[in-house]
């Protein structure tokens, strides 16, 4: 059995704690026996915007998605990545083993990035959340 809703005063707002009362004990407004119902609003996220988001810049569709630290550290990790592959590939590191390995992740991060952010969205969407 459900547990009886809830009955709140149209006029002042406060929660009535009487069932059977005729007036609200704050303000005086007979009540009426129509009650308030609540109305859950949930809004999908477009996939191909939120991998687009992560696309301009990474992580912004995860946070986009409503996963804050995740897109936090996209947006983290992927510039520190950028930054080692474009000075280990200008600034003569290019034999090192480590530019060489951050210049092969750098696009791979990015791809996984929008591509994460993407399947984010439709898993909240058919997860109805």
């Amino acid at each position: 059995m459900d547990a009886p809703l809830a009955q709140f005063c149209s006029n002042c707002g406060v929660r009535v704690q009487n069932p059977a009362a005729k007036h609200c004990t704050k303000c005086g407004q007979a009540l009426t026996a129509q009650r308030s119902q609540v109305m859950v609003v949930r809004t999908e996220k477009n996939p191909a915007l939120a991998a687009f988001l992560s696309m301009i810049w990474v992580g912004l569709g995860h946070i986009y998605n409503g996963r804050l630290l995740t897109g936090l550290a996209f947006m983290v990790v992927y510039p520190v990545v950028t930054v080692v592959a474009w000075f280990g590939l200008f600034a003569g590191l290019a034999g090192s083993v480590g530019g060489l390995v951050a210049f092969l992740v750098w696009p791979l991060l990015w791809v996984w990035a929008a591509a994460s952010a993407y399947k984010g969205a439709k898993r909240r969407n058919a997860e109805g959340g």
